[in-house]
């Protein structure tokens, strides 16, 4: 591949701001393309050398079907060329050695002398790509008969193949035909200057060849020094060389195109196929003999070709066009070129004008220098027909070479893994959901409401969550739930990074999720301070802080997670984002696979975290509109969210409300025996659901006593620290196990069941917060299909329901006497209350069950799916081998990052390998760590047992860990753990702790 030289593309003052950079060969496998053919790629490129080397190679990664890992053999560190035996060719479907690889009959033979598996022994395909096939000619069908290459991809003519690669020697052997180069994309982008504001008439940069290349060589630096005497002579501006030290490298070769009217050429190549050494060894014979003669002159080529180099010159028709011949045209830079048939590409008077040897038509030349409209239309018919012309591009060639490596492999009978065959081609298969979420899967039932019946519409299903917040996990696991579906978790905080990407990567693009991902890496490195004057949290407080960056490294460790296992998993047709904390990943995920992208927002996530400043919800709602602009499909809980969502993003959102499943209904038989009084006269109203701040329990609980006798209240669901609060507050009132009661929880299948042990259910929730007023709780549903009156506040998706269908009755706690007079009437009239019962589970049946709100999605999904254009990339089987076979993500590792100009009070962790929050359960898990460390951290650990045994409630919830946290992740992660239990001590301990801090640091600094 010939080209102007050295080349690193694009210097702003030489480049049109539309013009794509060149692509840069991307070393290691291409992500996401599991199901492809892997192939090596083996060259010898430096970064900052030939342009059209690397423009090559990257092309062909780009446009390739198959995944191509390039193997850089530069710098060369080895005489003859070596491929190290670290690599091993088993476990490529095949291998392609590069012209750069193989220009020299050593390196070729040499390159596989250290491999365990050399080329002749590999079983996979093996390809030869060749250039500058005039030398040494003979060896290169001998290497390809010996080792048993099955393709060879070579410039040399069809006419003229047989004798440069005879059947006899090479057998099989597939030749494909190719040029020395091609069009890259970014060429049809360039604006080129206007040939009436160039300064030149006429440039050219020829090259001084050996005589062994015969005329073709020659004729590099006879056209310039020809023109350049006649340029003189008409007094036209020429800057024309053949000197080495003249050629251009660099952006500055396209300016250098670009700057001149016309460009002069010839065609590449040799005429001359030396086929056994003997024409380069006279060469030299000859250049000792006339050792005082000038070796550029015609006098010196004119006499070595009539001494000798005429009996070889023409004995292969090898001349054709060159790179250059598609860089000039790009630059629209008129070109004069030698008479020739430049490969049947560029045609004569059309695309260029021919020149004379003789230079007998030089006037044609003058008069298309000064006739600025003749020498547009010849290069705009060269930029239109050639440059603009598919046939020509790089993707064209490296599909061309594929369809035979493709019948290769087939001949061959390559695993079946290997994708072949375009989707219509293929039997018909089911199509595939990820369902995404960044929790355990089972804690949520709308993840099986939706799962369930993405499978019993022929989907098949992927869950993809993490294990529980405090649990580590022992890697990822496959639970088989069905033929059609399958639950898989990870380690959230197992991971290799996916959202950080190589540098070359953000030059392409990188996904918005990406995008997203590296801005909460960003801003959570600010200290608080910056915080304020970056996203507007002039109001930042402690406890604000420690939330926010608990929720970035939320955000960072769980998306990593899940975008790696994700992208091991295979390829999906439909990715469902379940809620903001995963979107990210659920959005690089689908624009790698190609697939529909489902946003499923379960809350108003910005204002889910009760007591959050302003400054965050703007934040986490900036970031939330960046990523539903890409989704395809949006959903949510409620009308009234939907709305609200719409309005904030600009994008329209469906309503689909939490509902249990239409078969979660109460039998009629159960209904019916429940008797008035099957209580003893006792009414138990339940609360059923999570204990968290801001759902009014603490009200609702202090409220109580001033209900009727007969009112039971019943607070059932999981245990943690909030619920300890609860229990408190209802031991003030004196109601504790006499009127207020905590039912054990129970699993999330046996809810309803559960619920019709009571009487009515409870909806206390907190209407100003905007989390809870846009809300769509699963137990509303779980309530009615358990057939309870409901008794709720007017929360604005609940209340309109309940009072238009006669479901229940309405309350609120800012209005004197309104839950004591609703509990009334729910209590006294048995008859109404069995009528509003019975209603209830109708209701459930007829309107608020998940077959009946959820129609609509899966309506669209259908429509959706069934628009979508039909796609090259077949989807084979999806790989679960690094979960079966022990490929844990352990291995990744997590590290901890340093951030602040030194002040200690600052250090924060920006990954971590433990989930930090502000929960206490997270605190007593590092507590009882640096309790474990107490022999490497003496004295501090000492006073920090001191600490434990005043904390009363959290020793009894201490969990076992090992000392890995504190040894692997040093001083950042025990500082931020300390500083927020500091936070919550009264003095002197926290003056104690603070000094035991900066005696830990000192330890842990060697001083």
């Amino acid at each position: 591949m010939k080209s102007g030289d050295s080349f690193r593309p694009f210097a702003k003052s030489s480049q049109p701001s539309d013009a794509s950079v060149l692509s840069w060969p991307k070393l290691g496998t291409r992500r996401f393309e599991r199901d492809r053919p892997l192939f090596l790629m083996v060259a010898v490129f430096d970064p900052h050398g030939i342009s059209t080397i690397y423009d090559y190679i990257a092309s062909w990664q780009e446009a390739s079907r198959f995944n191509i890992v390039v193997l850089n053999l530069w710098p060369v560190l080895s005489s003859p060329l070596e491929i190290a035996p670290s690599v091993n060719l088993k476990d490529f479907d095949g291998v392609i050695l590069h012209p750069t690889a193989a220009y020299f009959p050593a390196n070729l033979l040499g390159l596989d002398r250290s491999l365990k598996t050399p080329f002749r022994d590999y079983e996979g395909i093996k390809v030869l790509i060749k250039q500058d096939e005039h030398v040494h000619s003979s060896s290169w069908s001998q290497f390809c008969r010996d080792n048993q290459f099955q393709v060879l991809v070579t410039c040399v003519p069809s006419s003229e193949i047989e004798k440069v690669y005879p059947k006899n020697v090479v057998g099989d052997l597939r030749r494909v035909h190719a040029l020395t180069g091609y069009v890259a994309p970014w060429m049809k982008r360039i604006q080129a200057v206007r040939g009436s504001e160039r300064l030149l008439d006429i440039a050219y940069r020829g090259s001084l060849q050996p005589l062994s290349l015969g005329r073709l060589g020659f004729e590099k630096r006879k056209i310039g020094f020809d023109v350049q005497t006649l340029a003189a002579k008409n007094e036209l501006s020429a800057d024309i060389s053949s000197r080495w030290e003249d050629r251009i490298g660099g952006s500055a070769w396209y300016t250098f195109l670009s700057s001149s009217k016309v460009i002069l050429g010839v065609q590449s190549g040799s005429n001359l196929f030396d086929f056994d050494g003997s024409v380069d060894s006279w060469c030299q014979q000859y250049a000792q003999r006339n050792s005082g003669a000038d070796p550029a002159s015609e006098q010196y080529y004119r006499r070595a070709h009539e001494e000798r180099l005429h009996l070889f010159e023409g004995n292969v028709d090898y001349a054709q066009l060159s790179p250059r011949h598609f860089e000039a045209a790009a630059t629209r830079s008129a070109q004069v070129l030698y008479e020739g048939t430049y490969s049947g590409v560029f045609e004569p008077n059309r695309h260029f004008l021919p020149l004379k040897r003789d230079l007998s038509n030089f006037d044609e030349v003058i008069d298309l220098i000064r006739d600025d409209r003749k020498r547009d239309l010849l290069t705009e018919c060269a930029f239109e027909e050639v440059i603009c012309n598919d046939a020509f591009s790089y993707r064209a060639f490296v599909h061309n070479v594929e369809d035979v490596l493709e019948a290769e492999l087939q001949r061959l009978g390559r695993p079946a893994k290997l994708k072949l065959l375009s989707v219509h081609e293929l039997a018909p298969r089911r199509p595939r959901a990820l369902v995404l979420m960044s929790h355990e899967p089972v804690l949520d039932p709308r993840i099986e409401w939706l799962s369930s019946t993405l499978e019993e519409k022929g989907f098949d299903v992927v869950e993809l969550g993490t294990y529980r917040f405090t649990e580590m996990g022992s890697g990822p696991s496959k639970e088989v739930l069905s033929d059609k579906r399958v639950r898989v978790r990870v380690e959230r905080m197992r991971h290799d990074f996916q959202f950080v990407t190589h540098p070359a990567d953000v030059r392409r693009g990188l996904t918005v999720g990406q995008q997203q991902l590296l801005t909460i890496f960003s801003v959570m490195s600010l200290s608080d301070e910056s915080l304020g004057a970056r996203i507007g949290a002039i109001d930042i407080d402690d406890a604000s802080a420690a939330r926010f960056r608990s929720l970035c490294l939320h955000f960072l460790n769980t998306n990593s997670a899940l975008m790696q296992a994700g992208q091991q998993l295979g390829k999906f047709d439909v990715v469902v984002s379940a809620d903001l904390d995963v979107l990210p990943a659920g959005q690089t995920l689908a624009e790698s696979y190609g697939a529909e992208m489902v946003y499923d927002a379960h809350e108003y996530w910005p204002y889910s975290h009760f007591r959050s400043h302003h400054w965050e919800h703007d934040f986490w709602g900036q970031i939330e509109q960046a990523l539903v602009e890409k989704a395809d499909i949006c959903m949510t809980v409620s009308s009234a969210l939907a709305e609200r969502l719409t309005e904030d993003h600009g994008v329209p959102f469906l309503a689909v409300p939490n509902c249990e499943r239409r078969s979660a209904a109460v039998s009629d038989e159960l209904l019916a025996k429940r008797a008035p009084n099957h209580n003893g006269g006792k009414i138990i109203f339940l609360y059923q659901g999570g204990f968290a701040p801001g759902r009014n329990l603490e009200l609702l609980i202090k409220s109580w006593a001033r209900t009727d006798e007969r009112a039971i209240l019943w607070l059932r669901g999981p245990t943690w620290s909030f619920k300890e609060e609860l229990f408190a507050i209802a031991r003030d009132t004196g109601l504790l196990d006499k009127r207020i009661f905590f039912p054990e929880p129970v699993q999330e299948s046996e809810l309803v069941s559960a619920a019709t042990q009571a009487d009515v259910g409870i909806i206390p929730y907190d209407t100003l917060n905007p989390a809870y007023r846009y809300a769509s709780p699963n137990k509303l549903s779980q309530y009615l299909a358990a057939g309870l009156p409901i008794l709720t506040t007017p929360v604005e998706t609940i209340a309109p329901i309940i009072n238009a269908n006669g479901l229940g009755t309405v309350f609120s706690f800012t209005e004197d006497g309104s839950l004591e007079k609703a509990v009334f009437s729910l209590i006294s009239d048995s008859d109404t209350r069995r009528r509003t019962s019975a209603r209830a589970r109708a209701f459930f049946l007829e309107e608020y069950n998940w077959e009946k709100v959820s129609a609509v999605f899966y309506s669209e999904l259908s429509r959706r799916l069934q628009e979508r254009p039909a796609t090259d990339n077949a989807i084979t089987e999806l790989d679960f081998g690094w979960i079966d076979h022990g490929r844990t993500m352990r291995e990744f590792g997590l590290r901890t990052y340093q951030f602040g100009s030194g002040n200690r009070d600052r250090e924060l962790v920006a990954i971590s390998n433990a989930q930090l929050s502000t929960t206490k359960t997270e605190l007593q898990v590092v507590i009882n760590d640096l309790r474990q460390s107490r022999d490497e951290h003496g004295k501090l650990l000492s006073e920090m047992t001191v600490l434990h045994g005043e904390m009363a409630i959290l020793r009894q919830q201490l969990a076992s860990v090992t000392s890995e946290l504190a040894r692997t992740h040093g001083t950042p992660l025990l500082t931020l753990a300390i500083r927020r239990t500091i936070s919550n001590l009264p003095e002197p301990h926290r003056s104690r702790l603070r000094h035991g801090i900066e005696q830990l640091r000192d330890y842990k600094s060697g001083k």
